[in-house]
């Protein structure tokens, strides 16, 4: 099984790589229902890249929070993976800009510690440290 796994995470890598964007959130999608979290965080940060592709806000809207429940469910199968804090975060706060100041105001102090919490799994990764630095 992590044979597989590994198969359909080097197909999304891929893809991401070649930014095909459609093609990438098409073939993860099928795969929406797994208990894999690096297959679900890929699948999220390519709900988010689909939705701010679409140029629509409502669909935007739509894949952010799409995005944040295949977050949600990577975080919860590993928290010991970077990407999964990192990629919390950041949906942590796209979803609290629709949520309103107050909401996102709220939220900051737990993207902080999810940020500094990728960062402490993989101090290596540029964007959680930008992203904490921006932050």
């Amino acid at each position: 099984m992590a044979d597989k796994f590994d198969k359909i995470v080097e197909t999304a890598d891929k893809l991401y790589s070649e930014f095909e964007v459609t093609k990438l959130y098409d073939y993860l999608y099928q795969f929406k229902d797994c208990e894999n979290d690096e297959i679900l965080w890929r699948l999220a940060r390519t709900a988010t890249d689909k939705g701010k592709a679409s140029g629509k806000a409502d669909v935007k809207k739509a894949c952010i929070y799409e995005a944040y429940g295949y977050v949600q469910q990577a975080l919860k199968i590993n928290k010991n993976n970077y990407a999964c804090h990192k990629w919390y975060a950041i949906l942590l706060d796209y979803t609290g800009e629709y949520e309103g100041t107050k909401k996102r105001i709220s939220n900051a102090y737990l993207v902080k510690e999810h940020f500094l919490k990728a960062i402490e799994l993989n101090p290596k990764d540029a964007t959680s440290i930008h992203s904490l630095g921006y932050w």
